[in-house]
């Protein structure tokens, strides 16, 4: 039988990115259910679509990019952007399933151009100085990795794009068979970037985490790994999650 990873991996990110991830952490285990004064902004996408945003500012120092899972925006979402911003830090909640009219499934998000998110963070850090985040919940993270990378490829490179938080990650094409590998998007051997890695324990990737670690690390990113004890996946916006 295999043994559990430890809490925290061997492998860690500079202070700034695992310092975001850690404070994400602490707002998603206890969130206040407070009223943020949203907006709303729309950002072309490649191909003429209309990309919608809706803004929680904020006079902080950061921007955080928030990705929805495959389930779509949540209520939970909108109380965790209203508790950053409520504590000095903007939040961009980008749908890329309405942008594309694709509906909530598991298939969906790795359908989005990577063009897509690429625009998203190109029109932050045009409009906005401060430092960007970016969150990736579930298989949010797959269009991520494709847009921060196709971002990279384009334009120069900042500081500024501190990195990226990911919530359950969703990295394997599909579950396998019993007994057979699970295949890996090609993204995540070609990523380099700053991860900070939030995984419950309860969760069926949990025991392939050296093998996406391993990926990620080939292409050059640092990873920082932080184990949820007692939750599964959707823990902190799905009531029957666990008791």
């Amino acid at each position: 039988m295999k043994q559990p990873l430890p809490a925290t991996s061997a492998i860690h990110l500079p202070k700034q990115p695992r310092r975001y991830g850690a404070w994400l952490l602490g707002l998603l285990l206890c969130m206040a259910c407070l009223p943020a004064k949203a907006g709303t902004l729309e950002i072309d996408s490649d191909d003429g679509e209309q990309i919608p945003v809706v803004t929680h500012p904020a006079d902080g120092p950061r921007l955080f990019l928030w990705f929805p899972s495959e389930a779509g925006p949540q209520p939970a979402d909108e109380q965790l952007a209203a508790e950053l911003a409520r504590q000095g830090d903007s939040v961009w909640r980008i749908d890329l399933l309405e942008a594309r009219f694709l509906p909530l499934a598991d298939s969906s998000l790795p359908r989005v151009p990577a063009g897509d998110v690429a625009r998203v963070i190109e029109h932050a850090l045009r409009e906005d100085d401060r430092r960007v985040v970016i969150v990736a919940n579930g298989r949010s993270a797959v269009p991520v990795l494709r847009g921060v990378r196709h971002w990279q490829s384009t334009k120069p490179q900042t500081s500024r794009l501190a990195g990226v938080v990911l919530i359950s990650p969703k990295l394997f094409v599909q579950t396998p068979e019993p007994g057979e590998p699970a295949e890996l998007f090609p993204i995540v051997n070609a990523s380099n970037i700053p991860i900070y890695w939030l995984q419950p324990n309860q969760s069926p990737w949990y025991w392939k985490l050296p093998q996406m670690m391993s990926a990620l690390e080939s292409g050059g990113s640092e990873v920082f790994v932080r184990v949820l004890r007692g939750v599964r996946d959707r823990f902190y916006f799905r009531p029957d999650a666990n008791a």
